[in-house]
C-alpha cells in the first residue's frame, strides 16, 4: 500500500533565551551559546498508507500541534525528514492563515492558493465552501468582524473543499457550535469513505474512537505508543489516571486483541467481580433486554480516610463507551471502617443494547471518576454475550417505545 506520509528521525526544538540580549549576543559570538534547546519534538518516526484515518492524543505540551503543524509546512524541523505525498487541507490554529482585513471571500481565494490551487479550480467551489460555511452576507465582510465560530466555519469550510488527500484537524473544531460540529464530523466520515487521509487531533477520546483508525500516543515530545486507535486510548486513559504514581501491574491482551489493563494504588481492591441473571445465576451470555446483575466484591487493604466510589463502564468492541454508572452518581460513596474486611457491591440493570460482544471495566477511586484517584482500575475486566432479542430495534440502544395507530 502507498505510504502518503512518512516521518523519520523527526526533531524540532526551540531555542529558550533568558534574557533578550543574549540574542544579540547569540548572534554575533559563533563560538558560544547563549540559550537552552527545548524539545518539542524528539525522534518521531512512523508511516501512514493512503486513506488511513489518524488520531493523535496526548497531554497539553507533548508536541501534538507541531506535529500538525510541521505536516502542514507551516513549522520547519529541526533535523528529519517528513514526506508528504498529496495536497494538504488544514484546520489548525484559530484563523491561521487569514487577512484580517480580507473579507471572507477574499480569504478563500487567499487560503485556497496558499494550498496550491488555480483561480480557477477555487471559482469551481466557491459557492460550495460559501454554502458549507453558512455565513449569508457575512462572507462579504472583514474576517476581523467574524465570531470565533464563524472563522472555524469558514477555515474548515475551505480546508475540506479544496480536495483534499490528507485532512490535518487540530482541537479547533470545539469551538463551533453542536450543530456544526456533526455536521464537519459528517463530512470527515465522507471523506474518508473517499479514501482521503485523516489525521485528527484531540482531546475528546469518543471522538478519536469514532473518526480513526489508528492513532499517536505523543508523550514529553516522543512516541510512546502508535496502533490501533481502542488500544491506544486505552494506554492514553490509564496514563491520565496514574499520572499521581500509580504503575500498571499486570497488562494482557484478551482474544479480540483489546488490552486488559490493572493498576492502582490498591488501599482496597477488587478481589472478584462476575455476572449474574435475574435467578442469580452466574452467566455471561444474554439476550436483549434481559436483567443483569453485576457483583463486585472489595477488599480494604488499608483504611481510608475519604470514602470511595466503585464505577462500571460497559464498552463495544470498538471500546466505545456503551453506558454504565458509579455509586458517586448514585449517591452511595462507601466508607472503610477496618482493615481485611469485604464489601459488595451489587449493581442491577437492564441490557436494552443492541447484540453483539461487550467489556466492563471496573474502577475503584475518589470522587467522581477515576481520573481523580485510583485505587484499582481494571480495564476490560469482563466479557459478555448479547443475543438477538425481540422486537427488533435500531441502533446500539432499545427506547422504551410505545405505538399507536390511529
Amino acid at each position: 500500500m502507498e505510504n502518503i506520509i512518512e516521518v523519520n528521525n523527526l526533531y524540532k526544538g526551540y531555542r529558550i533565551y533568558n534574557r533578550q540580549l543574549d540574542r544579540i549576543k547569540d548572534m554575533i559570538n559563533l563560538f558560544k551559546k547563549y540559550y537552552r534547546v527545548k524539545w518539542a519534538l524528539r525522534d518521531i518516526n512512523f508511516k501512514i498508507n493512503k486513506g488511513e484515518s489518524i488520531g493523535v492524543v496526548g497531554v497539553n505540551g507533548s508536541g501534538k500541534s507541531t506535529l500538525l503543524q510541521i505536516l502542514a509546512n507551516t513549522v520547519y524541523p529541526t533535523k528529519g525528514e517528513v514526506k508528504v505525498n498529496g495536497r494538504i487541507g488544514a484546520l489548525l490554529e484559530l484563523g491561521a492563515g487569514f487577512s484580517r482585513e480580507f473579507t471572507g471571500r477574499e480569504n478563500i481565494y487567499l487560503n485556497g492558493m496558499i494550498m496550491g490551487m488555480t483561480k480557477e479550480e477555487i471559482d469551481e467551489k466557491l459557492e460550495e465552501i460559501i454554502s458549507f460555511a453558512e455565513l449569508g452576507e457575512y462572507i462579504d465582510q472583514p474576517v476581523r468582524t467574524y465570531s470565533n465560530g464563524m472563522y472555524i466555519r469558514l477555515a474548515f469550510s475551505i480546508a475540506i473543499n479544496i480536495d483534499p488527500d490528507i485532512l490535518l484537524v487540530d482541537e479547533v473544531l470545539a469551538v463551533g457550535d453542536g450543530y456544526f460540529q456533526a455536521k464537519c464530523y459528517k463530512r470527515i466520515k465522507e471523506l474518508r469513505e473517499k479514501g482521503v487521509t485523516i489525521f485528527f487531533v484531540s482531546h475528546d477520546m469518543t471522538t478519536v474512537r469514532l473518526v480513526t483508525e489508528k492513532t499517536i500516543f505523543l508523550h514529553k515530545s516522543r512516541l510512546l505508543e502508535f496502533g490501533k486507535t481502542e488500544n491506544v486510548v486505552n494506554k492514553y486513559i490509564s496514563y491520565l489516571s496514574r499520572r499521581d504514581g500509580h504503575l500498571i501491574t499486570e497488562k494482557g491482551i484478551n482474544k479480540f486483541g483489546i488490552e486488559k489493563i490493572k493498576y492502582g494504588t490498591y488501599e482496597v481492591e477488587i478481589i472478584k467481580a462476575i455476572l449474574k441473571d435475574s435467578s442469580n445465576k452466574e452467566k455471561y451470555e444474554f439476550i436483549e433486554g434481559e436483567n443483569c446483575i453485576l457483583e463486585v466484591s472489595i477488599k480494604v487493604n488499608k483504611i481510608i480516610e475519604n470514602p470511595f466510589n466503585v464505577e462500571f463502564i460497559i464498552k463495544d468492541k470498538y471500546q466505545n463507551d456503551v453506558g454504565g454508572t458509579n455509586t458517586h452518581f448514585l449517591n452511595m460513596p462507601i466508607r472503610t471502617n477496618k482493615e481485611g474486611e469485604i464489601i459488595k457491591v451489587i449493581f442491577n440493570f437492564k441490557l436494552d443494547i443492541v447484540f453483539g460482544s461487550y467489556f466492563i471495566t471496573l474502577s475503584l477511586h475518589e470522587g467522581e471518576s477515576n481520573l481523580m484517584r485510583s485505587y484499582e482500575v481494571l480495564e476490560n475486566a469482563i466479557h459478555f454475550e448479547v443475543g438477538m432479542g425481540y422486537p427488533r430495534f435500531i441502533g446500539h440502544t432499545k427506547l422504551d417505545i410505545k405505538c399507536e395507530v390511529k
